[in-house]
C-alpha cells in the first residue's frame, strides 16, 4: 500500500474525529460519489455488500456504497447482523472468563484444531517466497496511524491534559479565523457570535468613516466642478462674437488692428488653396 494513501481522505463515519484521518479510506462505488469511509466503519454501518452469484468470478466481488446509495432495508439488515455479531463476541468473552470453561471438551478440540492449522500455516510459510519489503522506509505522519493516536491520547490522559478543553479552544480559534467572511449569524451565547458581533461593529465603524470620506470628497469635487463651470461660462461669454463685438472688429480692422489692412485677408490665401511646389532633395 503506498504511503500517499494513508490519511489522504477523511472518513465520514468515524465516531471519534481523531481517527477520521487515520488508515486508508475507500470510496463509494456509486458513480461520481465523493464519499469516503473506512472498511470497518462501513461494516459497522452496514454499507458493505457482496456480489451476486453471477458476479462472483469478478476480480473484486465486494462493493461499498454510502448511505445515500444503499437500500434502506438492506442497510438495516446488515446493521442488525453486525450488532448481533458484536453481542455474540461479548458473550463469548464473558464465557471465557468463567472458571473451568477452557477445560471443556469443546475448547480442547478447538485448541487441537488451532494448533494443527497453525503448524500447517508455518510450514507453508517457510516454503513460500518471502514478500517484498521496501529497502528504505518512507516517512508518514503520526496522525495517520490509529495506534499512534491512541498512545498519544493515553499519554495526554496520564499527564493530566484536558484534551476536550483544548479541542474546544481550537474550534473557537478556527471559528474566529474567517469571522469577517460570515454574515447574519444567529444570536447565541457562543464565541462565534461574540466574535461576529465585535467584528460587525468594527466593520460598521469603518464603513461610516469610509462614507464620510467619500461624502467629503464628493463635496470637494462638486465645488471644483462648480468653479470650473463658472470659468467655462466666463470664457464662453468672452469668446462670443456678439458679446464682445468680434464681428464689429472684423468689419473695421483698422480700429481693432490698425497695422493689418483689410485687403490682406482672403480665403484664397489659405494653405489649402496654395499651389503644390515639390521640393528637390540634393
Amino acid at each position: 500500500m503506498p504511503y500517499s494513501k494513508w490519511g489522504a481522505k477523511t472518513c465520514c463515519l468515524c465516531e471519534d474525529g481523531h481517527f477520521a484521518r487515520t488508515g486508508v479510506c475507500i470510496g463509494c462505488d456509486a458513480g461520481m460519489c465523493r464519499t469516503y469511509f473506512h472498511v470497518t466503519c462501513a461494516q459497522r454501518e452496514g454499507l458493505l455488500s457482496e456480489a451476486h452469484s453471477e458476479e462472483v468470478d469478478q476480480a473484486d466481488p465486494f462493493y461499498a456504497h454510502c448511505k445515500m446509495h444503499t437500500d434502506k432495508m438492506h442497510l438495516r439488515r446488515r446493521r442488525r447482523n453486525w450488532l448481533s455479531l458484536q453481542l455474540r463476541i461479548k458473550q463469548r468473552q464473558l464465557e471465557y472468563q468463567q472458571v473451568g470453561y477452557s477445560d471443556t471438551p469443546e475448547q480442547l478440540r478447538m485448541r487441537r484444531k488451532l494448533a494443527k492449522y497453525r503448524t500447517k500455516y508455518l510450514n507453508h510459510k517457510t516454503l513460500r517466497n518471502p514478500p517484498w519489503v521496501p529497502t528504505q522506509k518512507m516517512p508518514r505522519l503520526l496522525t495517520t496511524s490509529a495506534s499512534a493516536v491512541r498512545k498519544l491520547m493515553l499519554k495526554a490522559e496520564l499527564m493530566g491534559i484536558d484534551t476536550q478543553s483544548l479541542e474546544i479552544q481550537e474550534a473557537d480559534v478556527a471559528a474566529l479565523v474567517d469571522i469577517h467572511k460570515k454574515w447574519h449569524i444567529q444570536p447565541a451565547f457562543s464565541v462565534e457570535f461574540i466574535g461576529y458581533y465585535l467584528d460587525r461593529n468594527n466593520r460598521l465603524s469603518s464603513m461610516k468613516r469610509g462614507l464620510e470620506e467619500l461624502l467629503d470628497a464628493n463635496s470637494q469635487l462638486q465645488d471644483e466642478q462648480q468653479a470650473l463651470r463658472q470659468k467655462y461660462d466666463q470664457y464662453k461669454a468672452g469668446w462670443d462674437p456678439d458679446a464682445i463685438g468680434f464681428r464689429h472688429v472684423w468689419d473695421s480692422p483698422a480700429k481693432g488692428y490698425p497695422h493689418i489692412p483689410r485687403s490682406s485677408f482672403s480665403l484664397e490665401d489659405t494653405p489649402t488653396s496654395m499651389p503644390f511646389r515639390p521640393c528637390q532633395v540634393p
